[in-house]
């Protein structure tokens, strides 16, 4: 089920008695409350990353180290070479691998004609987990692409944009929502305790959450 972020937006809007026929959006704008729902979102897929791992195509480039994509925030696995189809047959297999050394190794001395470029073994660079180092090297003129997977967080662009994240969640975002909403005016006493009381009403949704996915899991064995 997908999170609408306008009905969201609505929601709260109402609840906090800041939407009428006439007049609405008056305290808190709609660009408020989207800014609430990003935020929002972002903290209920971080606590749920599995939701949002995915497979992603890699394009290889010359030489060794290979970028991960910019939508990849975390989580990196390997799958390996996809073929004509788009389907990995053989599993990518991770050995360390040493960056400095390969360093040196011509891409135009591989022995690895480009058309038939085949993955021996792959690591994650250390220092960078934003690359991925590849071995062989991968030469001059290759057109061949890599599968990974890894976690990409949703991405909220404007108030039509929906997220798939389950209706079970939902009422955790609708609730951290309500506590950015109270928190702006942390001056006011009575705000502050509205705002706090909405954060651990958030972090018990999505702690119940948690607990019945593990015993879903438990069931299932």
């Amino acid at each position: 089920m997908a999170i609408s972020a306008n009905s969201l937006i609505e929601d709260v809007a109402r609840y906090l008695s800041d939407y009428e026929e006439d007049e609405a959006y008056v305290h808190w704008t709609k660009e408020d409350l989207l800014s609430y729902f990003k935020r929002a979102i972002s903290i209920v897929a971080m606590t749920n990353q599995k939701r949002f791992v995915k497979k992603t195509e890699v394009k290889l480039v010359a030489g060794i180290l290979q970028d991960v994509p910019e939508s990849c925030e975390s989580d990196v696995t390997v799958y390996g070479m996809a073929n004509e189809d788009g389907v990995v047959t053989e599993r990518a297999r991770r050995t360390k691998i040493g960056l400095y050394p390969k360093l040196g190794r011509p891409v135009c001395s591989s022995r690895v004609k480009s058309d038939t470029y085949k993955l021996s073994s792959y690591d994650i660079d250390e220092s960078n987990p934003r690359q991925i180092i590849v071995d062989p090297p991968v030469p001059e003129g290759t057109d061949a692409t890599l599968i990974i997977s890894c976690y990409q967080p949703p991405v909220v662009t404007s108030e039509n944009s929906a997220v798939e994240l389950g209706a079970d969640l939902e009422s955790a975002v609708f609730e951290l929502m309500l506590y950015y909403a109270w928190g702006v005016d942390i001056e006011d006493q009575a705000n502050r305790e509205r705002s706090n009381q909405h954060w651990n009403n958030a972090m018990a949704l999505m702690k119940l959450n948690l607990e019945m996915q593990q015993l879903a899991k438990q069931v299932a064995r």
